[in-house]
């Protein structure tokens, strides 16, 4: 199955947990990815980006963030939510559902920039890979026995590279360029909010 088709969904490793994805545009795999997981209601998912450029194609960000500073942030299992405002693009409305601002996350290594490629540089909306309720999984037998069971038509896509932590992202939302709020405390909360304040904005 080509992984260039927007209406497939993907199953891969980040550096926290398995995700599960597909390409930005796809309704199709929004609502698929959501049958896969059990899950009843409209909720919002995260966009994945390969690199800080790719991030730069859909946002207009405050000048204080700079190319280095974000590859920091991301090296640290992070998640940052932006006010929909500083979006160059236009956003899914399924993406965000009825919130004001989006998560992104940045997957910066050579597997996913390769997914990317292959569809034709568009970004890619992700999730746990997890039935709704149960924990995120984290080997690639469990995956592959995930996809197996549940998403028999899902693409998975390896990296032997990639260590995942096995603990769930820091999130912190951007409230503007000179507030920034913190949403969930990751595994590396601490050299999070260290970064976050070489930063001018206030952490909330």
């Amino acid at each position: 199955m080509s992984l260039s088709r927007e209406d497939g969904v993907l199953i891969y490793p980040t550096d926290t947990v398995w995700g599960i994805g597909g390409c930005i545009l796809s309704k199709k795999n929004y609502d698929e990815i959501n049958i896969i997981k059990n899950i009843n209601t409209n909720k919002p998912v995260s966009i994945l980006f390969s690199c800080i450029d790719h991030i730069r194609e859909y946002f207009e960000l405050p000048k204080s963030i700079s190319d280095e500073w974000m590859k920091s942030f991301f090296n640290l299992e992070t998640t940052l939510g932006l006010p929909l405002k500083w979006a160059k693009k236009d956003i899914p409305s399924w993406i965000f559902q009825e919130s004001d601002f989006v998560c992104i996350r940045c997957l910066q290594d050579d597997f996913f920039k390769a997914i990317v490629d292959n569809l034709k540089g568009k970004a890619v909306i992700t999730t746990s890979l997890n039935l709704s309720g149960e924990a995120p999984i984290l080997n690639k037998d469990d995956a592959q026995a995930f996809r197996d069971k549940h998403a028999p038509s899902a693409n998975i896509v390896p990296s032997d590279r990639l260590v995942l932590s096995g603990h769930s992202s820091t999130i912190v939302r951007f409230l503007n360029s000179e507030e920034i709020q913190v949403i969930r405390k990751g595994q590396r909360f601490e050299d999070v909010l260290k970064q976050l304040e070489i930063l001018s904005a206030r952490v909330l």
